[in-house]
């Protein structure tokens, strides 16, 4: 079976410095770590942390990477525009750090940068992956009928359904890996979580059984829009 091969953090930027000036960057704010190391720690007594029991068995199914923090810093700290990972600790070298990772992650479908994402931009983005007329057009639909709205400004639908990148947080829906949070950070613990549970033959990528076996496992109750 064609493995697909995942990796998200081709097109994503590495965060400015924080120690910069608000007037000298785009960030709002910036943290070195993920603001609950203090001088307490030192009196905290360390033990192993349990990943795993017996009374469930899907613990031992699908294990969480293990030393993921000697790769990636303070990995479970939500990332507002660096999508780092284990092979790529502080993300890509594109200058797009005004944009969330989410933002940056659809931001390749917007195909004149203009901040908006119209339906043929989708179909174009689709087909420039390489996948066939009749997937890119259901594709389309479902996508642009499913985020247009939770996108817009007005509560007023939008006729040509359009999706609007700066409000792409608003898009996030249930079933999902939680990659990324309600605001458009990125988690590089989640998103190392896909390979660790999914990825059984460490290939590095999911083919479509194992992304299939993870769509079930991460599906939500009732859910049945995502």
């Amino acid at each position: 079976m064609t493995t697909l091969a995942v990796d998200n953090s081709a097109r994503i930027a590495q965060a400015t410095d924080s120690s910069l000036k608000p007037q000298e960057s785009d960030l709002i704010s910036a943290r070195r770590d993920s603001g609950h190391a203090s001088h307490r720690d030192a009196n905290i007594t360390r033990k192993p942390i349990v990943t795993a029991v017996s009374g469930c068995l899907a613990t031992s199914q699908y294990p969480i990477p293990s030393n993921l923090d000697e790769f990636v810093q303070n990995p479970g700290c939500p990332r507002a525009n660096e999508a780092a990972d284990g092979d790529h600790p502080h993300g890509s070298e594109d200058n797009k750090k005004k944009l969330t990772v989410m933002q940056q992650h659809v931001e390749f479908f917007d195909r004149n940068k203009d901040g908006v994402i119209w339906p043929y931009e989708t179909f174009l983005g689709f087909r420039a992956v390489g996948f066939n007329i009749f997937f890119c057009l259901l594709a389309m639909m479902i996508i642009h009928f499913g985020f247009s709205y939770p996108s817009l400004d007005s509560w007023l639908p939008d006729p040509f359904f359009r999706i609007y990148i700066k409000n792409i947080h608003r898009c996030k829906h249930g079933s999902d890996s939680g990659t990324y949070d309600t605001e458009g950070r990125y988690t590089p613990q989640k998103f190392e979580e896909l390979f660790s549970k999914y990825d059984k033959d460490n290939k590095g990528g999911l083919n479509l059984r194992e992304m299939w076996e993870m769509t079930l496992q991460i599906r939500n109750t009732f859910d049945f829009f995502g």
